[in-house]
């Protein structure tokens, strides 16, 4: 029976609408020779060759790939400058719906949502009884109860110019805002008189020993473990809480100081 011809032909080769598909059908060539040859110098020429083309594909499909986000997003601009883009950017897309019912202790599925919020906080987030602490969590505890206002009125010196700037640039970007919608790419590359405002209102409450509270308040966001997990149990998920990046940044000034 006649093989097969792995020849890609010079036309086809030519075309930078199929340079992609030439370099992986190119990859999978060098991968076969590399599998065929026993072990020697020829082994790892062929596997130099293999890794090289396969270097060259991913690049190929990365520059693809945005070439052609590029060339979406200037048509669904030209399109609908108010469309999908702009709702996204927005952050005014629809979320994917939760799940409106769970089991409950009583092997029961919830029928409303307010029980099934309600199962959700039982399960996910109990209430704080310290007669069910074992001993490391009565340390913490002991720990946090002696944080006075005494405590904070020896914290004499003033948070620095330079605190301030490292204290927000440790915050992690790419990672979901609080409530109020700010993100830490805004926070970190602030103007220097926008960041010293910031650190004029962080200075006042550590003057005052306040937190505002709305720093304190988090957007729950329940996640699904796995597909392995009953879907309907609330211990399969995992709760989030999605905090204002300005308290983080107080809450990093705080825990740095002397």
């Amino acid at each position: 029976m006649r093989k097969r011809s792995t020849q890609i032909p010079l036309s086809f080769v030519s075309d930078e609408c199929h340079h992609a598909e030439y370099l992986r059908l190119e990859y999978h060539k060098r991968r076969h020779e590399h599998q065929r040859l026993d072990a020697g110098p020829e082994k790892e020429n062929a596997k130099r060759i293999m890794v090289q083309t396969r270097k060259k594909y991913k690049k190929t499909c990365k520059i693809k790939k945005r070439t052609s986000w590029k060339a979406f997003i200037n048509s669904e601009v030209a399109r609908d400058p108010w469309g999908f883009l702009y709702k996204q950017a927005a952050g005014k897309l629809k979320a994917k719906s939760g799940l409106s019912t769970v089991l409950t202790e009583s092997h029961e599925y919830t029928t409303r949502w307010w029980d099934t919020a309600g199962e959700y906080l039982r399960v996910l987030l109990p209430q704080d009884d310290p007669a069910g602490d074992d001993e490391e969590q009565r340390h913490m505890r002991k720990i946090c109860t002696r944080v006075t206002t005494e405590m904070v009125g020896k914290i004499e010196a003033p948070f620095t110019n330079g605190e301030t700037a490292a204290a927000l640039q440790t915050l992690k970007t790419g990672k979901a805002p609080g409530p109020n919608g700010h993100k830490a790419e805004i926070i970190k590359n602030l103007s220097e008189q926008n960041r010293q405002k910031i650190q004029l209102l962080y200075n006042a409450c550590l003057e005052i020993g306040h937190f505002p509270e709305p720093w304190k308040e988090g957007r729950a966001v329940v996640l699904y473990k796995g597909n392995e997990k009953p879907i309907h149990e609330p211990s399969s998920h995992r709760i989030i809480q999605l905090l204002d990046v300005e308290g983080k940044g107080l809450e990093k000034l705080i825990r740095g100081a002397p």
